[in-house]
């Protein structure tokens, strides 16, 4: 609704601002908040000071009451799949993605698009750090596999999706994402947490429990009597938050574009390009396996991407 009324081409974007001051309130004053962003040259979708107040108190009342729901979500009904990426000097690796991509991109054609793939809900979060001091714990026992502590102002980004089907396609979106991302960075120093809780390979409990032993050690100082305990938290050895991929392995998981015009829509099958009929992928052309994602009346290609090849057949 704000996207149409508002006359944008894509979705707004909620911001939280914390005002870590010494002299700062318990609370960070909305209004002030959103001055300071104007300031900056962000374009908010609310303009007058009354109404940035009754939001942002709505909102907090909305951030109240799903963590009310999150406490009583029934265990075990919801798979995890995420990716996060740490240190970064600027916003280049995921721009084009955070804009334009299928599925999570702010200008997406349908808002609702990871769904389609078996995700019941699905957020990204990007952290602008302002890091004013480094803990003794933390120096001691890193818990990122790559650490740029001694940079105080650096981006963190993570994408977290829930889905409840053992063998939805939802995983594969984060891991297309991710890989995209990857790509974006090769040669460029970023963090990555060891631990981080992701469903979207088979091997997320080996990556998970990598660096178990620090865990712990970092767990004994800040949580000594194991209050936080739950599936995949340090000192829990429950893992029923990820599927058995040994049982679903076996599975057909949908044949996916992952990069061009077409990234993230089902490959069509069959499709016929330059008076040629393609069952499978095809290295035809554009030098890799690509597929057609959509196609004419006659089965012609309208729009391709390049085939996952983990997924998909390949001629």
């Amino acid at each position: 609704g704000l996207k149409n009324i508002n006359f944008k081409s894509g979705y707004p974007v909620p911001l939280t601002v914390t005002d870590i001051r010494v002299n700062s309130a318990h609370k960070t004053d909305a209004t002030k908040a959103s001055d300071y962003m104007k300031s900056q040259g962000v374009r908010m979708v609310f303009e007058f000071d009354l109404t940035t107040s009754v939001f942002h108190n709505f909102a907090e009342y909305l951030y109240g009451n799903n963590m009310v729901e999150q406490q009583n979500w029934e265990a075990g009904k919801y798979f995890l799949t995420s990716l996060n990426f740490g240190g970064l000097k600027d916003t280049s690796s995921f721009q084009e993605i955070f804009f334009n991509d299928p599925s999570f991109g702010v200008k997406r054609s349908n808002f609702l698009e990871f769904a389609s793939h078996e995700c019941d809900y699905c957020f990204w979060m990007i952290h602008y750090r302002n890091r004013q001091r480094v803990t003794t714990v933390a120096q001691a026992s890193p818990i990122s596999t790559n650490t740029e502590l001694q940079d105080e102002h650096v981006l963190d980004t993570n994408i977290v999706c829930m889905f409840t089907k053992a063998n939805a396609d939802c995983p594969n979106i984060i891991k297309r994402v991710k890989s995209q991302i990857e790509t974006n960075l090769a040669g460029k120093s970023y963090s990555k947490y060891a631990n981080f809780p992701s469903c979207s390979e088979s091997d997320w409990a080996t990556r998970y429990w990598r660096n178990y032993t620090q865990l712990l050690d970092i767990k004994s100082t800040w949580d000594p009597t194991n209050q936080f305990h739950h599936c995949q938290s340090v000192g829990s050895t429950d893992i029923s938050c990820c599927p058995d991929y040994d049982k679903i392995s076996a599975q057909t998981k949908t044949c996916l574009g992952v990069e061009g015009p077409g990234a993230g829509q089902p490959c069509v099958f069959p499709f016929s390009y330059m008076g040629t009929s393609y069952n499978s992928c095809t290295v035809g052309g554009f030098g890799r396996p690509w597929c057609a994602t959509s196609v004419g009346i006659i089965g012609a290609m309208n729009s391709w991407a390049y085939c996952d090849t983990e997924a998909c057949p390949v001629n």
